[in-house]
């Protein structure tokens, strides 16, 4: 873990100042300064002692919502020192510690139990993180190659080759207990032990508890990359699949374009201990797939039902009625409501279908309608995770920038 660069605590700090924030919470911020992929702990002196942040959105509602007190407004990340390699700790403000991680990050870091979680990626390799949180040493690490996925499926070009293996892992894990769950750049749920292997020759690498491939076993196949991060409720796991297919720029290919797996579930659950699968979706997004599926789901309850809701690559908001029991074989999750989030007026222009006008919305399109200066108007998957709160889900949507800016809804 040394070789990766550790850094002492800040000399802006006197020891009476540690003593003060000694046991306190910290937010973990993850930032890219001058190529180095590193993680800050930030500091709010004489804040109360803080609840963890152990999964993406902070709860099962995905709000985002701290419940801290005292936050400081800002902070300095400092500059990089060009020797070193590293970042200078002087020129920092309201940072305890830095560390210097990996290649490159797309997760977000969970808080729980005085560790912090994170996905990324290494030369090759994707990783999942362990770290310390009081000083950012790392624990151990989990570690693995991205899957090769073939280029050419029935004579249509895939994209989605290098993708995996540029990004890592792209999951923010979930913690809970003595597990850590979350989706490879692999396709795989993995369910790890929060304290690692301890002891012996494996000592500083992860301890795998359960795994499930779900290209092996549900034939899933993500556009771009694995996105989703777990949910959990209580003896169930609930996992975004990310399964999509490759966005043509051309109408008529888009129209005509073969999706390689139409009957792979979305969303999937499974048995937190055990990793059984307990039930899969059966909403018909295959039929109106954009492109891929890259949003998270949430949780809450209204009017005693519990309700599990999921931004789908069609653009639809889904509401499933959440398992109240598991059953011996998997069952499928019943659709409760959607809602299509597109405005009718984003669907068509005169004479152009929906399939035309979001093709001519790209921008590597030779005759464009979208002049990339965030006017266009045209669908659009849901690619941010639809949040509960009070009886109402709030869901955002915008075009995928790579291929145009666009006015979202």
């Amino acid at each position: 873990s040394r070789s990766a660069g550790s850094f002492p605590l800040t000399p802006a700090l006197s020891p009476k100042e540690r003593a003060g924030v000694r046991g306190n919470r910290a937010h973990i911020v993850c930032t890219m300064l001058g190529g180095l992929c590193l993680a800050f702990l930030w500091l709010f002196p004489g804040s109360a002692q803080g609840k963890d942040w152990p999964q993406w959105g902070g709860s099962n509602a995905k709000n985002m919502v701290s419940e801290e007190k005292g936050l400081p407004d800002s902070f300095v990340p400092g500059e990089k020192d060009p020797v070193a390699g590293e970042v200078n700790l002087e020129t920092t403000r309201n940072v305890r510690w830095g560390r210097k991680l990996c290649e490159a990050i797309y997760s977000t870091p969970v808080v729980a139990d005085g560790k912090i979680f994170i996905g990324g990626k290494q030369p090759g390799l994707g990783v999942l993180l362990c770290l310390e949180e009081k000083t950012g040493e790392v624990l151990w690490r989990w570690e693995g190659p991205a899957r090769k996925v073939p280029e050419h499926i029935d004579g249509w070009l895939i994209g989605i080759g290098p993708n995996p293996a540029a990004l890592g892992v792209c999951s923010s894990p979930v913690v809970e207990g003595h597990r850590v769950y979350f989706v490879t750049h692999s396709f795989k749920v993995m369910c790890l032990d929060v304290e690692g292997q301890r002891t012996g020759p494996e000592a500083g690498r992860a301890r795998v508890l359960w795994e499930y491939d779900l290209w092996d076993k549900l034939g899933v196949f993500p556009c771009d990359a694995a996105n989703g991060s777990p949910v959990i409720d209580g003896d169930l796991l609930y996992v975004q699949t990310s399964n999509g297919i490759d966005h043509n720029m051309d109408p008529y290919k888009e129209k005509n374009r073969k999706m390689p797996s139409p009957n792979a579930p979305n969303l999937v659950v499974f048995e937190k201990k055990t990793g059984r699968l307990v039930a899969t979706d059966d909403a018909p997004i295959a039929a109106h797939m954009l492109h891929g599926q890259w949003s998270s789901v949430s949780l809450g309850k209204v009017a005693g039902r519990k309700l599990v809701f999921f931004g789908g690559g069609d653009d639809l908001c889904y509401a499933f009625e959440a398992l109240t029991s598991m059953l011996p074989e998997p069952v499928r999750l019943k659709t409760a409501w959607w809602y299509d989030c597109n405005p009718p007026e984003y669907k068509a222009l005169g004479d152009l279908d929906w399939v035309t006008r979001y093709c001519l919305g790209d921008r590597r399109h030779r005759n464009t309608l979208n002049k990339n200066d965030g006017t266009f108007v045209g669908m659009s998957e849901i690619i941010g995770t639809p949040v509960f709160h009070d009886k109402r889900v709030y869901v955002a949507t915008g075009r995928d920038p790579e291929h145009g800016r666009g006015r979202g809804a």
